[in-house]
């Protein structure tokens, strides 16, 4: 064996080197943009000590852009010569924020975009590394680069300054007069101020990174790590490990010699029938309209929630699983882990039922008071509790293994909340937010793709992943740690805690909305009861998280009054010199950032509230998006804002029942009950897009919200007459049209030029030739349209008296289109009267009192001075159609 010689120096340590990147550009034209400047912060992590280059291309093109490899070398060999570095490493970090904005701004992006990963529609390394030679002036050196995205490595849409903000370094805004847009006039006329302002970008990249690396050194993770979440399940199998629980096992899976782990065979049955059981949060709008005037809102969070929810996990057994449809085994909190597909009834007075189901078309949950659900243990107690008459058509569950004090999410929660005790007293603000995003971030992980494995599927689209090396789409798989009944188990927990702490409300505290782990009421914490057996396991939780402190509520704002217009749609109605934190939900829509990149919560509301008033079916905002990530990748693409309009959909959702509907400072306003079954849910929202869709309208006073009740009652009618919902005409107006030109009950077929003339008098709707014959070749035939109109609308009530005014033999058509003894009947019969009786006012009755006239059912009186006011035409061109009628 050879020695090793005495003089044989060892290599001195590598620095630990983070380089932030960032790029300027401008527009050039489609696809292409103009690049201004590269900025290479390169940060010494053992030292804290930085070098700063900023590098500019020689042209305008893309073969003037400058390559990674080039421009690392720049940067690292001018840091080597500031003694930032004391040589060019062989490891380095390149760190960026929102990385496919910059890295695809590179001339060699093409040739290393395979080695990078989509992760959330950016870019990061979390495989093998990205090899360059760099030159140095001793020769090129070989660096391994991996490249993190800061975007990653925070809370979900947190903006850089930002991060900027809490490490204490601002983000310099841009002079007066100038734009993000034109970068290239700030650089033409000051360019050591854009030098400066856009070096703050990646000194802030650099700096966050190495913050977050240190903190998850300090929690035992060493290696680099691409996302937070990746951190979670990191530490959540560290405390698995440290409680000597197999990681396998516990999830219930059997691990192969080759291939993914897969489920044991007990659970084969029980993984798609949890799945099936896994559902989102309670997110649910109980008002619509102002707050009543006077009582100030509270908006409370469930503390900790999901996290909590984990903690309360025990080791099951999965030998245990069995199916049973005995509710005493299946409507348990802590016992055991169960789910259940019931058939339920709630009482017919019951506030806010418990019981999710499923809807169609996107539409998510909601909870009616019978029908059939997929819920959890916790679910059924709540349920139970409030009368609910419950038959459990299947179940599974599942026993907790014999140690009752072993919860291994307990510790993790635990360590998550002892991090961010210290930071808080530390006044730490990164480690804090960063602790709570990793403790956040591992439910997501467990409930990552676990509704993909439904064995009956629903229609909501599955998050799609980009694999950049095959360069197309696809669903995203699960994580190492997802777990249906672990997921299914803790969000029903959540929802069971929600609605729980709902239904035991006082009748007098007025509910706005609630919104996954919280709700925003007319009351205070101390109306919240907390003596349920949901609400007590979460008490007993909290404690064993942190000893003394057994709270589960806590209050995130206080405001003076709300708007509500829909889910996930309040804001707030405040004086000018009000102080307090706004509640600003804008119900997945945002103000043009020209209009509110600065606002606050309390302008950004009061901006919303205006809108509102104003809205009309056709109003728009801009929905600006970018680049995507797919043309990116496969075309080559820079990073542009792609402009688009939005329809604004500011409708109430009707996830529940509208009563009371009303108008209060000229808004529509109305209280709220639950639907009696899904199916109710599903017309009346079918009814109000339709409605809205055909007459261009929205629901913006009641007014509007009582048209639409009475269009949506006529689209039996319509259906029956082969309408569209995009069809103008009344229902029954297109059936007297289609007797018409059918020739039907006796009426002599005109020609279609006149009936075009005169139902667009008598509709007062635009009518031609080409729209008669095709309600001819669309619309029912003569055998159908006898007996299809059951009820009446408004607008049928102003056709039949603008018809029968110009033709009062037209009863009997009218009589024959009606469904007999039906409440179209009645009011045809009502309106003949009243016609007749007019007609004999003019002749016979005119020197009598209204008393001795000859009267009519007076519960069938159509509203005449509102029907004439719509239905009477004008005179001139009536008597046009009149004419050219005869």
């Amino acid at each position: 064996m050879r020695k090793r010689p005495k003089d044989l120096v060892r290599p001195p340590p590598e620095p630990r080197v983070i380089v932030g990147f960032d790029s300027e550009w401008t527009y050039a034209k489609k696809g292409e943009n103009r690049i201004l400047s590269l900025q290479f912060v390169v940060l010494n992590a053992d030292t804290t000590a930085t070098s700063e280059t900023c590098l500019e291309p020689t042209g305008p093109t893309r073969r003037h852009r400058i390559g990674l490899g080039y421009g690392l070398s720049i940067a690292l060999n001018e840091a080597r010569t500031k003694g930032v570095i004391p040589f060019v490493p062989s490891r380095l970090i390149v760190a960026c924020h929102f990385a496919r904005a910059d890295i695809t701004t590179l001339r060699d992006f093409d040739a290393m975009k395979r080695r990078l990963t989509a992760v959330r529609k950016t870019y990061a390394t979390t495989g093998i590394p990205l090899t360059l030679k760099l030159a140095t002036p001793a020769g090129p050196v070989q660096c391994n680069i991996r490249l993190v995205d800061t975007a990653l490595l925070a809370a979900v849409n947190t903006k850089l300054e930002k991060l900027g903000a809490d490490l204490g370094l601002p983000k310099i805004l841009l002079p007066a007069g100038y734009a993000k847009a034109r970068m290239d006039l700030f650089l033409a006329e000051r360019r050591d101020e854009f030098v400066n302002y856009a070096m703050t970008d990646a000194r802030i990249a650099a700096l966050w990174t190495a913050r977050i690396i240190d903190i998850l050194s300090s929690l035992g993770l060493e290696r680099t790590i691409a996302t937070l979440g990746a951190a979670s399940v990191y530490l959540a199998r560290q405390e698995l490990a440290n409680q000597h629980v197999a990681f396998h096992a516990f999830l219930g899976l059997e691990k192969r010699r080759r291939g993914k782990p897969t489920p044991t065979a007990t659970l084969v049955g029980l993984w798609p029938f949890a799945a099936q059981c896994y559902h989102g949060g309670k997110n649910i709008a109980f008002a619509l309209g102002l707050s009543p005037e006077g009582r100030e809102l509270v908006d409370v969070d469930l503390k900790s929630a999901y996290t909590s929810g984990l903690a309360l996990i025990r080791v099951p057994d999965w030998n245990t699983a069995r199916q049973s449809t005995d509710l005493a085994d299946l409507a348990v909190v802590e016992d055991a882990i169960t789910f259940a597909l019931i058939r339920f009834a709630f009482p017919p007075e019951t506030r806010v039922p418990s019981l999710p189901v499923r809807t169609s078309k996107g539409r998510g949950l909601v909870y009616p008071l019978e029908g059939e659900s997929w819920c959890t243990g916790p679910e059924l107690v709540v349920a139970l509790h409030q009368g609910a008459r419950i038959e459990a058509l299947s179940g599974w569950r599942v026993e907790w293994q014999v140690s009752p004090g072993l919860r291994p999410f307990e510790g993790f929660t635990r360590r998550i909340n002892e991090i961010r005790a210290g930071a808080k007293q530390a006044k730490d603000l990164v480690l804090d937010k960063t602790a709570k995003e990793i403790g956040n971030s591992l439910y997501g992980k467990i409930a990552q793709a676990v509704a993909s494995q439904r064995v009956i599927p629903d229609d909501v689209v599955s998050r799609r992943t980009f694999d950049t090396i095959l360069g197309k789409s696809g669903k995203l798989g699960p994580s190492v740690i997802s777990q249906p009944m672990f997921a299914a188990h803790c969000t029903g927990l959540v929802r069971a805690a929600l609605c729980e702490a709902l239904s035991r409300l006082p009748l007098t505290a007025w509910l706005a909305s609630a919104t996954t782990d919280g709700f925003l009421f007319a009351g205070g914490i101390a109306d919240i009861d907390i003596s349920g057996p949901v609400a007590r396991a979460f008490i007993a939780a909290r404690l064993r998280i942190s000893p003394g402190n057994g709270e589960i509520w806590e209050e995130k704002h206080r405001i003076p009054r709300a708007l509500v217009i829909k889910t996930r749609g309040t804001f707030t109605l405040a004086p000018p010199d009000w102080q307090g934190e706004a509640v600003c939900a804008q119900a997945g829509y945002r103000l043009a950032d020209a209009d509110a990149a600065w606002f606050t919560d309390l302008e950004r509301s009061r901006r919303w509230i205006e809108h509102y008033r104003r809205r009309e079916y056709d109003t728009r905002f801009e929905n600006p998006s970018l680049t995507s990530l797919r043309d990116q990748h496969n075309k080559g693409l820079d990073l542009q804002r792609v402009e688009r309009l939005t329809r604004w959909n500011a409708d109430f959702d009707l996830k529940r029942r509208l009563i009371n509907v009303r108008d209060v400072d000229g808004l529509i306003a109305a209280d709220t009950v639950p639907w009696r079954t899904v199916e109710a849910l599903e017309e009346a929202r079918d009814g109000l897009e339709n409605w809205r869709k055909s007459r261009r309208r929205v629901l913006k006073t009641a007014a509007d919200c009582h048209a639409m009740t009475a269009w949506t009652s006529g689209s039996a009618s319509r259906l029956a007459l082969g309408s569209t919902t995009q069809n103008r005409l009344p229902p029954l107006a297109l059936a007297a049209m289609l007797a018409a030109i059918h020739g039907a009950f006796g009426v002599a077929k005109p020609p279609y030029k006149m009936v075009a003339e005169i139902w667009t008098t008598l509709c007062g709707v635009p009518i031609n030739e080409t729209n008669v014959k095709d309600a001819k070749r669309r619309g029912a035939g003569p055998d159908k349209i006898q007996g299809s109109i059951a009820d009446f609308t408004f607008e049928d009530e102003a056709f039949a008296c603008a018809l029968l005014r110009w033709r009062i033999e037209a009863w009997d058509v009218l009589r024959e289109l009606c469904m007999p003894s039906s409440q179209a009947a009645k009011r045809v019969e009502a309106i003949v009267d009243v016609v007749l009786l007019e007609d004999a006012r003019d002749t016979e009755f005119d020197d009598l009192e209204p008393d001795d006239e000859p009267g009519f059912d007076e519960d069938l009186e159509p509203d005449f001075d509102f029907l004439m006011d719509v239905a009477t035409p004008d005179s001139a061109p009536f008597d046009v159609a009149c004419a050219n009628a005869h």
